[in-house]
């Protein structure tokens, strides 16, 4: 399948025969990789474009982590509180918009620093989005719980809605392929159907260094039981409360988020704090367990252990000499 670049990325190469140079910071949550993005950036005159599928949202912020305001106002950040919690948003969009912040910040001489935890967003400006998307495992969840729920006459009207060529080719019990042609919908934004006269989109040709930020399990799983609590002290029940007493749907992709949706039970009285507490917790080191995994089947990653206090300067180092190379 031939490639093409999207617009401001193929101008970008055109203006420099030799790609230019990209940070990328990946691995699970609660790893380090703000902090590590925010050295880089002091370090290198850097601007940092979040990679991830849940700060794009408005108001969801202490649950999704966000840098502080005095982050934001130190370091430039990109992508972050771009939408509201009910609107539609895709790997497809993402991938455009951080095209477009990495042309804007090398135009200013810059260096961009591509910074998160969302495996599928990285991938799909590095290696872009076609017929082949990997699986999303949230949106595979969710759709399966609806399957569950509504059965699967539900998720065969919801394809021919959207895509009613493809959806004329599944029988409706062919659930598996008619949730993959859903899940491929939520995360790029595109039909099967238009995917396959489509050719792959990237976010450009670049001269790309891949940090993986990681740790050992057991060290990675208490800082994500300390980060959790310290989300709690911070307001994060209130903050749940706080989106749905505005009215937004519990079942929107938002909020069917690790760290939000545990909590609806126990502002419904039907279980008990500690009981959300935990399950908050024991999800989350779930969820980073697949991040985990994900990244390290990754090509090209250069992983450095967060557990060292010496790794952070080691890695800035060699940051520093990949950057003089030509």
């Amino acid at each position: 399948m031939p490639e093409s670049l999207c617009p401001v990325a193929e101008a970008v190469t055109h203006m420099n025969p030799s790609p230019p140079k990209l940070l990328v910071i990946g691995g699970p949550t609660a790893s380090g990789k703000k902090k590590l993005s925010l050295l880089a950036a002091e370090r290198f005159g850097g601007e940092i474009v979040s990679a991830d599928s849940r700060k794009v949202y408005r108001r969801l912020d202490i649950g999704t982590a966000k840098p502080s305001l005095e982050d934001r106002a130190r370091i430039p950040h990109h992508l972050i509180d771009i939408v509201d919690p009910d609107e539609q948003f895709s790997a497809g969009e993402w991938t455009r918009l951080a095209a477009e912040a990495v042309k804007g910040i090398l135009a200013r001489g810059h260096l961009p620093i591509v910074s998160g935890g969302t495996g599928f967003y990285i991938s799909a400006f590095r290696e872009g989005l076609s017929d082949g998307i990997a699986p999303d495992p949230d949106v595979r969840r969710r759709l399966e719980r609806e399957l569950e729920e509504h059965g699967p006459e539900s998720l065969h009207a919801r394809l021919d809605a959207v895509d009613p060529v493809r959806a004329s080719e599944l029988p409706h019990g062919d659930t598996v392929r008619v949730m993959r042609a859903l899940e491929i919908f939520e995360t790029s934004g595109m039909t099967v159907t238009e995917l396959r006269n489509r050719p792959k989109t990237t976010g450009g040709r670049y001269d790309c260094l891949f940090i993986g930020v990681g740790m050992e399990r057991p060290l990675l799983y208490r800082r994500i039981d300390e980060r959790v609590d310290a989300m709690v002290r911070a307001g994060l029940v209130d903050e749940v409360k706080s989106l749905l007493n505005e009215g937004y749907d519990r079942g929107l992709v938002a909020l069917d988020t690790v760290g939000y949706r545990e909590w609806f039970s126990f502002i419904d009285g039907a279980e008990p704090f500690k009981t959300c507490l935990d399950m908050v917790k024991h999800n989350t080191r779930r969820y980073a367990k697949r991040q985990l995994t994900w990244f390290r089947n990754r090509p090209g990653v250069k992983w450095i252990d967060c557990g060292d206090k010496n790794a952070a300067d080691r890695v800035l180092d060699d940051i520093g000499i990949w950057l003089e190379k030509r």
